[in-house]
């Protein structure tokens, strides 16, 4: 699979789940969500069709974000072809994340996003870690 389609799958992979999300937020959610957090309580209030930012930023990312990313990942001097599907499916994960943390904190769910964030952040750069060291023993 050449590396367009590969992006092009992340990018789906990544905004589907989003958009159902979103639908079903709509659906279930009181007439005012959260969207933005200071700690563990809500500090900016907005309508349940907010919820639909999420997959916004998604493919926002996806129809602007790949010169962006490409620069970004050239700073590093690494081929940013190879990696680029990968980014793409990061963000997806945290926009994600943060989509459901939106649904879950209005049915009473408690903690510091950035808590949540980052653990995200440390367990998907230890798979990262992994796969280098796998991709490394397996060239040998």
């Amino acid at each position: 699979m050449n590396k367009t389609n590969q992006l092009t799958q992340a990018v789906w992979i990544g905004l589907i789940p989003e958009l159902l999300l979103a639908v079903l937020g709509v659906m279930i959610l009181p007439d005012q969500i959260a969207i933005q957090w200071q700690g563990r309580e809500a500090v900016q209030m907005a309508p349940r069709f907010a919820i639909f930012l999420y997959p916004g930023v998604s493919l926002f990312l996806a129809l602007v974000g790949r010169p962006a990313f490409t620069l970004f990942l050239s700073k590093f001097t690494v081929q940013s072809s190879k990696l680029l599907p990968g980014v793409f499916q990061v963000a997806h994960l945290l926009v994600l994340t943060c989509e459901a943390y939106t649904l879950l904190y209005a049915f009473g769910f408690r903690m510091r996003i950035s808590v949540i964030l980052i653990m995200e952040l440390v367990v998907l750069a230890v798979i990262f870690i992994c796969r280098l060291r796998n991709m490394g023993t397996k060239s040998m």
